[in-house]
C-alpha cells in the first residue's frame, strides 16, 4: 500500500514472496512500479490505483500487508496528536487480511527527525512536518483499535538506509530532496533560508562538524519497523 515506483515490491520477490499487489494513488508511480515488475508479472496480481484509506479490495483476501514511509503522506492531523486517515487505513488493512494475517509498517517517527542531520537545517518546517506524524505509541494504540495484535516496535539504527543521506551537500540537489518528504512542507522561503544557511557553512568549512553534531541516527534510528497479526 502506497508502492510508490515498487522497490519494496522488488525486493519482496527476489526474497521470495510468492505474489504481491500493488496499490498508490499515482498512476504515474503504478506506471514506473509495473515495467520494474515487468520480468516477475506472473506473480502480480492486481495494480490498482487508489487513495488511502480505501482499500479496492475484498474482505480476507491477502496474507500480509505492507506499509512503508506513508503514514506521514496521510496526515490531517488537527493537534498532532488524532490521525484519522491513518486510524481507517489500519481498519481497512485489517479488513482485506485473513485471519492470522499480518501487517508490516516502516515509517520515521517524531522523536527520530531531529536525528535527520538535514532536518535541523530548516527547524520551522520540521515542525510543522512532525505534526503529520504519530508518535510510537499513537501507532501501537491505532493498530489495536483497528483490531490487531501488536508487536514490539524495532528502530532501524544507522543512516545507511537511504542513498546519500550522509552527503552534506545533498540537500543543494533538487533531485535528493525529492527522496525526503520533510521538503514537501517547506515553502520557497523556507526552502532558500535552509540552503543558504548550508552554503554559509560550506563556505566557511563547518558543514561537516554540524552534520557530526546532528546525526542522530545511530541512537534514535532512521525509522521504525512495526508489526501486528490480524487475530485467527
Amino acid at each position: 500500500m502506497g508502492c510508490g515506483t515498487g522497490n519494496y515490491s522488488a525486493a519482496m520477490l527476489k526474497y521470495g514472496v510468492g505474489k504481491i499487489s500493488l496499490v498508490d494513488a499515482s498512476q504515474g508511480m503504478l506506471e514506473k512500479a509495473r515495467g520494474k515488475l515487468d520480468e516477475n508479472k506472473d506473480r502480480i496480481g492486481d495494480i490498482k490505483e487508489a487513495v488511502l484509506p480505501f482499500l479496492p479490495f475484498d474482505d480476507g483476501t491477502f496474507d500480509a500487508a505492507m506499509i512503508n514511509q506513508v503514514m506521514h503522506h496521510l496526515g490531517d492531523s488537527p493537534d498532532g496528536e488524532s490521525f484519522p486517515a491513518i486510524q481507517e487505513t489500519f481498519k481497512e488493512m485489517h479488513r482485506v487480511l485473513k485471519p492470522g494475517g499480518v501487517v508490516v509498517i516502516t515509517n520515521t517517527l517524531k522523536t527520530q527527525y531531529h536525528g535527520h542531520w538535514f532536518c535541523n537545517l530548516f527547524p520551522d518546517v520540521l515542525e510543522k512536518f512532525k505534526m503529520q506524524v504519530p508518535s510510537t505509541d499513537s501507532v501501537n494504540k491505532m493498530l489495536r483499535i483497528a483490531g490487531f495484535r501488536t508487536g514490539t516496535p524495532v528502530s532501524y539504527l544507522g543512516n545507511d538506509w537511504f542513498e546519500g543521506f550522509s552527503d552534506v551537500e545533498g540537500p543543494l540537489s533538487e533531485e535528493w530532496r525529492m527522496r525526503h518528504s520533510v521538503f514537501s512542507f517547506a515553502s520557497k522561503e523556507e526552502l532558500n533560508k535552509g540552503l543558504e544557511f548550508l552554503k554559509s557553512m560550506k563556505a566557511s568549512g563547518t558543514l561537516q562538524s554540524f552534520y557530526d553534531k546532528h546525526d542522530g541516527t545511530s541512537t534514535t534510528g532512521t525509522f521504525i519497523l512495526f508489526s501486528a497479526s490480524k487475530k485467527q
